[in-house]
């Protein structure tokens, strides 16, 4: 798996080298009938992508998408993820595991001509236990970001927000020496946003407010006057500046660094086809004067070196308009 994901050949030798000599002991049962499920390279990822349900973008054919340890199955039908939860019944039967339907949630997306509803009467099951369905308001946590149909993440925003002035201005008003309060607001309070900022997409305006506050809890903590240059403050060490991380500056950089991933992932062809899909239909909404089929005037776009043309109003954004 390590190997077709793309890793090095000097961590794949180093992981060699971890398990090798390494035993394993399985206690079975009585003997039964299986299905034919692969036993490497992927197991039940693999077991999925045999499956002909699935949902079509650019041309692929996608029923699971994995998140770390978590996966979501994506279908075009109820009957079809119906039948991909009952491959992953098997593969845990076989496995010897099970999952806990208590931390899985189901969300039905029903597109019809004049409106997109939720059916939240859809209660798909996994072996003999239903898995929650979610409704038009209602949302999970992944990773600290709220997911759904509908995503109100000013909530999250707003949290996420005091926190951080909580804690800097606690780290600020502190003891430490002045160089340590920086130190300690670069290393462990900023990484904190660095997440919630990739995935939320918080805008510009939340971004600047941000900035401006904890521009003035740590001038208020320097004892530094309150005229003081904002470039002093954000210039790198090696310049002479403070060095302090930017909320903006990480915002834009994240997005660019998200879709250039996208667009130049060698490993993954779908991944790469499926992005570059989604930016040829951005570019032909919001750029009517660039040719979508070419890669010049994608670049073009991307890196905003011409006019956009005159798109539709009140497009929505996205990752590459954004980017």
């Amino acid at each position: 798996m390590m190997d077709r994901l793309g890793l090095s050949g000097s961590v794949l030798r180093v992981v060699r080298d971890i398990y090798s000599h390494s035993t394993m002991t399985v206690r079975t049962g009585k003997e039964s009938h299986t299905p034919p499920i692969p036993q490497n390279r992927g197991g039940l990822l693999q077991y999925l992508s045999t499956s002909t349900a699935g949902y079509e973008m650019a041309g692929y054919k996608l029923n699971n998408l994995a998140y770390a340890d978590d996966v979501c199955m994506v279908a075009s039908s109820k009957p079809e993820l119906q039948g991909l939860l009952d491959r992953c019944d098997e593969f845990a039967a076989w496995a010897g595991f099970m999952f806990n339907t208590r931390k899985c949630g189901s969300l039905c997306l029903m597109n019809q001509p004049s409106r997109v509803y939720v059916d939240h009467l859809f209660t798909p099951h996994l072996g003999a236990k239903a898995i929650p369905a979610l409704t038009w308001s209602d949302r999970y946590k992944y990773l600290g970001c709220p997911t759904g149909a509908y995503r109100t993440t000013a909530n999250v925003l707003n949290e996420l927000r005091d926190s951080m002035l909580q804690d800097t201005s606690t780290v600020f008003s502190s003891l430490l020496a002045e160089w340590q309060k920086l130190d300690a607001f670069r290393r462990f309070l900023f990484p904190r946003l660095c997440f919630a900022i990739k995935v939320i997409s918080p805008g510009v305006v939340w971004c600047r407010k941000l900035d401006t506050s904890l521009r003035t809890i740590i001038k208020r903590g320097l004892k530094m006057p309150a005229r003081t240059c904002t470039k002093y403050i954000y210039l790198p060490q090696a310049l002479g500046g403070m060095g302090v991380p930017s909320v903006e500056v990480e915002s834009h950089v994240a997005r660019a660094a998200q879709a250039f991933k996208f667009v130049a992932d060698t490993r993954d062809p779908c991944i790469r086809e499926v992005a570059l899909h989604q930016l040829s239909e951005t570019v032909a909404k919001r750029a009517p004067n660039l040719d979508p089929s070419k890669l010049e005037d994608l670049a073009v776009f991307l890196n905003s070196t011409a006019a956009p043309g005159e798109g539709r109003a009140g497009d929505l954004q996205s990752l590459w308009s954004a980017a």
